[in-house]
């Protein structure tokens, strides 16, 4: 232990000494008591100094919202079960009969105020208790000192009896000042109260008066206080360790915590203070200053692994869920939850610290280089935003690190070639297996656990003995292949490697595989030959705004069978989204897997047969008689679909889909091809058209041209496709011709019908009337609607 006189020396200095354990643990572990805060506000008038900033556990942003609630539910649940909550340290000077000033804890004390006077409020009793209350007092602004003087001594009637919310109900009293609403620290109490009475409202009276003996006599809820005084300090303590930035900080006094439970030596207390903090540095994130947060991502994503394999292998307990959610979601972790759960014994600590100490200096370096990490390496993913993919890959990682003795600067090339492999089979089923929830991670988890033995061995025993569970079926299969065929013939690894890192294929390549097996074996020339050419389709022509690769894709198979995956009732071109496993899966997965006669997986390898262009092979649109060619022939047909889904009625009659329901905007197909050709080629220059959109099965979609004026009339045409639900309607093309002003007879058209309307037929009626001609093909609408629009700009001239 230091002395006063080089506490002194460190305080003053504290700019050169940001890290410094030694002031640190002098300070919490030195001079340190226990106390609640009813014993603390007993023995002191207790006072938030106008250097201190707002309350801040009120806020209402993200991340104050999560601590706020995660807070509010310890407490909670402290004093429900009787399980001791402790609150860290609370630094504070008091000399005397003179106020105690705090320094360090006014957001902890704060909310400790509000609970109590919460509960003596809904009990009842606030009235023998004003003047104890009364000794806690901000001096940050008046009006926060007003406000906690108003709801200690004035009345306040429940906001539930006005139907409104608790703070709702402060905030209507007579007394409430509206003015009080424009300070922070009176909003945030207000948010806190309200957080409060949500957790504890509906707590019965027999119950809070349990929970009141719990927080005031059994002192559930704890910290440890220092009275700064006691070494004759100013002000300067709080000027330099707190409004220069440089307070004990949440990591600071979580490090404390753990060299007090754990009485670690120099030696690990210097590592944290120095080595290890030049590795959490390497790999912050990009414009953060500090390293407090990677660090404890850091102790918390390991005490993660811990639970989790404490764990049984049935299913998870919701108990568990609510354990493993908090220590996964959660800004705030009480100690408590640690101690219960027993995370951070001397073993778990010994674990913990041995991955750091294997991944410190060069080791990392060398580690990125063997895995090809370089750009954004395992460590990094797991101590920054990490899903449940980063942190299953970072166990795997670690299962390896702590089965060998060696740090990874002395691996020899036999263990950076067995790492190497070990990753690579982890890395492709982790990425293959969905893991989003807590139950999926801690089956992960403990598979790997259960079969880290194989660290030195993993093909030998995958193409052998070992039985690998929960991962993604296909995948395990696919991982036994690849190893029985690289220890058959070792140039097979290099090739498989090669593909796998695809950014689409993601470590999957068993369709490549599949192609390659021919005459009972695999050839590796084959493959090479296929797995090429697929790289290339699916990243050079993936979602590309002509869509080359679904237009050649469709002139393969024939109209019923084809590569268009089946989506409830529509059908699907794919989506090319490689953000998520599911978007890979629910997409271009499933054309690999699909093997029917026509299906996906071989329409692929025609594909990949075929020596043409994709350009070249599109142009065999033309050959194709069915639905299929206009879709192959007008890229923009596609791109309307912002989905890639279609409805496919019958084989002549096919909805484009804007959304992934008929309820949504849609077209038809060959009328909207009709119009993307003619707009494209300027056929309706000189006319107000559009494609009028619809909604629902009820409507027909189709191009109209409108307002079209012929002494003084307005005209309309349209072309509409009408269903033809048994493929037996003969001229299922209707082309409609009629006045804008209503249903007045044939008077109106006369001087039309010998040259523009010769074969059509009229009819009278409130909806359909007007000029009909019918057509029976897209070449024969599309040839009559250009000779009209030719005949309408004529008589227009």
């Amino acid at each position: 232990m230091i002395e006063i006189n080089q506490l002194q020396y460190l305080i003053e200095l504290q700019e050169n000494y940001p890290n410094s354990a030694d002031l640190i643990n002098f300070l919490q572990y030195g001079k340190t008591k226990h106390f609640s805060f009813w014993t603390l506000i007993n023995k002191y008038r207790i006072e938030i100094p106008i250097i201190q900033r707002d309350y801040a556990q009120g806020r209402v942003d993200g991340k104050s919202s999560q601590i706020r609630g995660g807070f509010v539910e310890s407490l909670r649940l402290a004093l429900r079960d009787k399980k001791q909550l402790h609150l860290d340290f609370i630094y504070g000077s008091s000399k005397g009969d003179a106020p105690l000033v705090l320094l360090d804890g006014q957001q902890r004390l704060t909310t400790l105020f509000l609970l109590h006077w919460y509960i003596l409020h809904k009990l009842g009793k606030l009235n023998g208790y004003k003047e104890l209350l009364q000794r806690f007092s901000y001096k940050t602004r008046i009006s926060s000192k007003e406000f906690c003087q108003a709801i200690i001594n004035k009345p306040i009637q429940s906001g539930s009896e006005a139907g409104i919310s608790f703070a709702d109900g402060i905030k209507s009293q007579a007394w409430f000042f509206r003015s009080w609403e424009k300070d922070p620290t009176i909003k945030g109490m207000l948010v806190m109260l309200e957080a409060i009475d949500k957790a504890m409202g509906a707590v019965e009276e027999a119950e809070l008066g349990k929970m009141w003996h719990s927080l005031t006599q059994d002192e559930i809820i704890d910290f440890q206080f220092l009275n700064l005084e006691d070494f004759e300090l100013t002000d300067e303590l709080y000027i330099k360790m707190n409004a220069r930035g440089k307070t004990l900080t949440n990591f600071e006094n979580f490090k404390a915590w753990l060299i007090k439970k754990n009485g670690l030596s120099e030696e690990w207390s210097s590592k944290l203070d120095q080595e290890w903090t030049d590795l959490f540095w390497k790999h912050k994130a990009p414009g953060d200053y500090e390293i407090d947060t990677e660090y404890m991502q850091y102790f918390r994503g390991m005490s993660q692994f811990k639970y989790a394999l404490t764990l049984g292998n049935g299913d998870l307990l919701e108990s568990c869920k609510d354990n493993l959610l908090e220590l996964i979601d959660s800004v705030y972790i009480p100690y408590s939850l640690y101690e219960e759960l027993a995370l951070f014994s001397p073993n778990c600590v010994a674990d913990y610290f041995s991955v750091l100490n294997k991944l410190e200096g060069k080791n990392i370096e060398v580690l990125k280089v063997v895995l090809g990490t370089t750009e954004q390496s395992i460590f990094k993913k797991f101590i920054d935003s990490p899903t449940y993919w980063d942190r299953t890959v970072f166990f795997a990682l670690c299962c390896f690190l702590w089965q060998v003795n060696e740090e990874p600067f002395n691996f020899n090339e036999a263990q950076k070639e067995n790492l190497r492999k070990w990753m690579r089979v982890w890395r492709n089923l982790i990425q293959n297996t969905t893991i989003d929830d807590p139950a999926a991670f801690v089956k992960a988890i403990k598979e790997i656990d259960r079969v880290k033995g194989s660290y030195g061995s993993i093909y030998e025993d995958l193409d052998s003995k070992l039985q690998i569970n929960f991962f993604s079926e296909n995948q395990r299969s696919e991982e036994k292949l690849k190893a029985s065929l690289i220890l058959e013939n070792p140039e097979w690894e290099d090739e498989i490697i090669s593909y796998e890192q695809h950014p689409y294929f993601y470590g999957q390549i068993g369709f490549l595989l599949d192609y390659a097996f021919v005459g009972g074996q695999y050839d590796l020339g084959l493959f090479k030959k296929y797995a090429e050419k697929a790289s290339i389709l699916f990243s050079e022509h993936l979602n590309t705004d002509e869509f080359d690769l679904e237009r050649a894709l469709l002139t393969k198979g024939n109209e019923h069978e084809n590569y268009l995956i089946r989506k409830g009732n529509n059908l699907c071109f794919c989506l090319s989204s490689a953000g998520t496993l599911r978007q890979r899966e629910e997409n271009w997965r499933r054309v690999f897997r699909d093997t029917r006669t026509n299906g996906g997986k071989q329409c692929l390898l025609e594909l990949l047969e075929d020596n043409r262009s994709l350009e070249e092979i599109c142009q065999d649109a033309v050959k194709i008689a069915d639905w299929r060619r206009y879709l192959i022939e007008q890229p923009k047909l596609m791109a309307y679909c912002k989905q890639r889904l279609i409805r496919k009625e019958n084989n002549s009659f096919v909805r484009l889909l804007g959304s992934s329901k008929l309820s949504h905007y849609h077209a038809e197909l060959f009328t909207y091809y009709i119009f993307c050709l003619l707009k494209g080629e300027g056929g309706f220059n000189g006319f107000n058209y559009k494609y009028e959109f619809v909604r629902g099965g009820g409507e027909f979609a189709h191009i109209a041209i409108n307002d079209w004026v012929h002494k003084q009339t307005s005209y309309s045409l349209h072309l509409y496709y009408i269903e033809n639900r048994d493929d037996v309607l003969p001229n299922p093309f209707r082309i409609r011709f009629f006045n804008s002003k209503g249903n007045n007879g044939d008077n109106l058209y006369c001087d039309l019908t010998q040259d523009l309307l010769s074969g059509f037929v009229y009819q009278d009626g409130k909806d359909h009337y007007g000029y009909w001609f019918l057509v029976g093909t897209v070449d024969e609408a599309q040839t009559m609607l250009v000779s009209l629009l030719e005949k309408l700009r004529s008589i227009s001239g």
